[in-house]
Order: structure tokens, then sequence, then C-alpha cells
């Protein structure tokens, strides 16, 4: 009975890190998109909105340019629960 449980538990805990490598992959590649698609579109995004891209590349949508991604861009890969912003993956 020991044995049973005891090969149960291994083949469960193998599962479960085949499953964390998994999602960690997938959020590497979900925050990898996201970053491709914010840093292409400097003007105006979904998540930014599109004034900047009215604007042109004067003001503030320059100012964003200069800036970067900032984190309260990145939507998608925050929604994740394990994502920790700077790690490494």
């Amino acid at each position: 009975m020991y044995k049973q449980e005891q090969v149960k538990l291994k083949a469960m805990l193998e599962q479960r890190n085949q499953v964390a490598r998994r999602l960690a992959a997938i959020e590497s590649d979900i925050e990898t998109k996201e970053a491709a698609y914010l840093d292409s579109t400097p003007h105006g995004n979904i998540i930014a909105g599109f004034d900047n891209y009215i604007k042109g590349t004067s003001g503030a949508g320059a100012q964003r340019r200069k800036q970067g991604n900032t984190e309260q861009h990145r939507v998608f890969s925050r929604s994740s629960i394990s994502y920790r912003p700077g790690s490494a993956r």
C-alpha cells in the first residue's frame, strides 16, 4: 500500500513540474509578444490609447517612447498570478 502511494505521489509531482514548466514557457512567450507589440506601436495602441497617434511624434508620444514599456502597460503579463516583474525565466 505504501509503495503504491509513493509511486502515485512521484507521478503527480512529475506532472506538476511539467505543468509548471509549460506555464513558465507560455508566460515568457506572452511577455515577449506583449513587449514586441508595445514597442511596435509607440504612437498609440489598444492599451495606452490612440491619442498620441493623432498628435504625432511631438509631446507625450515622444516622452512615452523615451520611457519604453512601463509595467502598467503589461496587461496580459500582469494578469497571471505567478507573474514577477523583472524575473529571469
